[in-house]
C-alpha cells in the first residue's frame, strides 16, 4: 500500500507541475487486488480517502475513474459479457464500488471501458447472450449511478466496446448514455508527412 500512495503522490506532483486539472483511473491503476473482493475494497477504500486528500490539498480533481474487468484471468471470457454467473456478479461488485469511489471523489461521470468484453473462443460465442448480459450490466450501472447521485446524470462508456450503439438500443436506454468525442484527426495527413533523407551510395 505504501507504494501505491508514493506513486500518487507522483501523480499529483506531475499534474500540478503540467497545470492539468484532472485525473483518471482504473480502480487496480490505483490500488491492489487482494485475495478476496472483501481485501480488494478494503484496500481501495484506503487509497481513495489517500486521494481524497490530495485533491483537497492540489485542487485537482477527478474526471472520471473505471473498473478493470479485462486484466484479471476470471475476465478472460469477458466481464458484463462472461458466460459464468460468478465472474459477471464480481464484474457487477467491481463496477458498483467504482460508482461509489467516483461519488466521493467528485467524478463528474463513470466509463464503462470493455477492454475484454465477448467470449474468448468461437466455440462458446453467444452474441445475443453476451448482449444481453451487457445490457444487464448497463441498467444495473445506470440503476444504482442514478441512486448513487440522486439524479439522472449521464454515464459514459469507452468505445472499445463492439456495437455499443446498438446494444444500448438494443436495451432500450440509449438516451443514457453518452460516448466520447471521437478522436481529433492526426496533425498531419500522410500526403504532407515528410520522407526520411535517404543518403545517396558514391
Amino acid at each position: 500500500m505504501e507504494n501505491a500512495k508514493r506513486r500518487i503522490d507522483a501523480m499529483f506532483e506531475m499534474l500540478i507541475k503540467l497545470d492539468i486539472p484532472y485525473y483518471t483511473f482504473h480502480d487496480r491503476d490505483v490500488s491492489p487486488e487482494g485475495s478476496t473482493l472483501e481485501e480488494s475494497n478494503k484496500m481501495l477504500d484506503e487509497i481513495v480517502d489517500y486521494l481524497l486528500a490530495k485533491q483537497k490539498e492540489t485542487g485537482v480533481k477527478l474526471l472520471w475513474a473505471t473498473q478493470n474487468l479485462f486484466s484479471h484471468p476470471r475476465y478472460m471470457n469477458g466481464g458484463s459479457t462472461n458466460p459464468d454467473a460468478t465472474t459477471f456478479a464480481y464484474a457487477c461488485a467491481q463496477a458498483k464500488k467504482v460508482i461509489e469511489i467516483n461519488h466521493k471523489l467528485g467524478g463528474e461521470n463513470v466509463v464503462y471501458w470493455g477492454g475484454r468484453e465477448g467470449y474468448q473462443s468461437v466455440l462458446n460465442t453467444d452474441v445475443k447472450r453476451e448482449m444481453d448480459h451487457m445490457g444487464a450490466f448497463f441498467k444495473m450501472c445506470r440503476d444504482y449511478r442514478n441512486k448513487v447521485r440522486g439524479d439522472g446524470d449521464v454515464l459514459s462508456f469507452s468505445r472499445t466496446l463492439a456495437l455499443t450503439s446498438p446494444l444500448l438500443s438494443y436495451s432500450n436506454f440509449l438516451d443514457r448514455f453518452a460516448s466520447p468525442p471521437p478522436p481529433p484527426p492526426p496533425l498531419l495527413d500522410r500526403k504532407h508527412r515528410s520522407t526520411p533523407h535517404r543518403a545517396q551510395a558514391p
